[in-house]
């Protein structure tokens, strides 16, 4: 058990400056992140599950996300936070199973999702199931003897198509929730308008995760609203793919 990775982890969110998190997809981008001097690392599902060949939205199979965990956690020694989605079950028995999975490889944090995948159209857990999962999951983390940083997400904001006051206000309710819950920080994707990111912070007990996208405010806007956790999610993925491409091209273009 690596509880001093955890402690580490979890001050991060209270520092002055936001966690930054570049997220990575395998062993070789996780230990370019370290070596940099990144403070933690965090995976992109997005990224993990299509570099493997699959869509996004837990259609890889848990054991391959299990198997690139334990490669990147082998590889490195800064905390290591892990995009679970929505757990890979929809059951608790299982749920908790493979948490167990991920803190036996030394998986300090996870970000865990409340929408429901799967269902006919895009659809959130209630308030009370999503709030029950996450107890849950403390619970049983706590009997184990072990320590997990939950980063509680919420899909509101790519739910709802017009951002606004009332739709702050849906994620605040599910911020309280989970935070009485046990979760450490709330994730809202999907929020770009740096006002409604300053009304979040300002009424948040929790640190709030803000993941860039077209859109975004800058970085040092976040760091003025309060914002503590800033990811990346598939952004570096995208962008790593990009060059790749741009540089084939260059070959292969002087080539014909």
């Amino acid at each position: 058990m690596n509880n001093n990775n955890y402690n580490k982890f979890i001050s991060f969110h209270a520092n002055e400056k936001p966690l930054i998190l570049y997220n990575c997809w395998n062993v070789q981008t996780a230990k370019a992140i370290q070596n940099v001097g990144a403070e933690a690392i965090a995976t992109s599902s997005f990224a993990i599950a299509d570099s493997l060949g699959y869509e996004d939205g837990e259609q890889m199979p848990f054991e391959s996300l299990i198997k690139i965990s334990s490669q990147i956690s082998s590889n490195t020694s800064i905390p290591l936070s892990v995009d679970i989605e929505t757990g890979y079950s929809s059951k608790s028995d299982g749920l908790l199973a493979n948490i167990l999975s991920l803190l036996e490889i030394g998986v300090v944090g996870i970000n865990f999702e409340d929408r429901i995948i799967g269902a006919p159209k895009y659809t959130l857990q209630s308030v009370e199931e999503q709030s029950n999962r996450i107890k849950r999951i403390c619970d049983f983390v706590e009997s184990k003897g072990y320590k997990l940083f939950i980063n509680a997400r919420t899909d509101i904001f790519f739910m709802e198509s017009e951002h606004n006051i009332f739709t702050v206000n849906l994620a605040l309710e599910r911020c309280h929730a989970y935070h009485l819950a046990g979760a450490k920080c709330i994730f809202v994707p999907g929020l770009t308008d740096i006002n409604l990111i300053e009304y979040l912070v300002d009424r948040s007990p929790l640190p709030v995760n803000i993941m860039l996208s077209e859109g975004s405010p800058s970085i040092s806007e976040l760091v003025e609203a309060g914002v503590k956790r800033i990811s990346y999610g598939p952004i570096s993925y995208i962008n790593s793919n990009k060059d790749f491409e741009k540089r084939a091209g260059e070959i292969y273009g002087n080539n014909r």
